[in-house]
């Protein structure tokens, strides 16, 4: 009985979720609506640094100036590769990126350019 009543209240429920008045489209729309194009930063940001340590194209920047401060690590396999060639430790940089910053210790983030001071 138990069973029979808890798929009666299942059943019920999805048909009720089925009934909605669907999605909330414009289709007058020019482009993209921000729900179509989701976790896309139209922005950069520039923060300048120390270079700590470089393992790779990985390099860990102390920022002092910026939207973050601190020490954070810039991927930088993008960047270009002449200029990376002659990246030093103790140099003071100014990097480009998209202004995303990973939630984690140190805070990581994927440069699109970087360049000496």
């Amino acid at each position: 009985m138990k069973k029979g009543i808890f798929i009666l209240v299942l059943s019920s429920l999805l048909w009720i979720g089925a009934c909605g008045k669907g999605a909330d489209i414009n289709p007058d729309a020019e482009g993209p609506t921000n729900r179509e194009t989701p976790n896309q930063p139209a922005v950069t940001e520039t923060v300048s640094g120390i270079v700590e340590t470089i393992v790779g194209t990985d390099v860990t920047v102390d920022v002092t100036e910026g939207v973050v401060t601190g020490r954070v690590v810039f991927h930088m396999a993008n960047v270009d590769g002449d200029a990376f060639k002659n990246l030093k430790e103790g140099d003071t940089i100014e990097v480009v990126f998209n202004g995303v910053v990973t939630d984690s210790i140190p805070p990581q983030a994927t440069a699109s350019d970087f360049s000496k001071k």
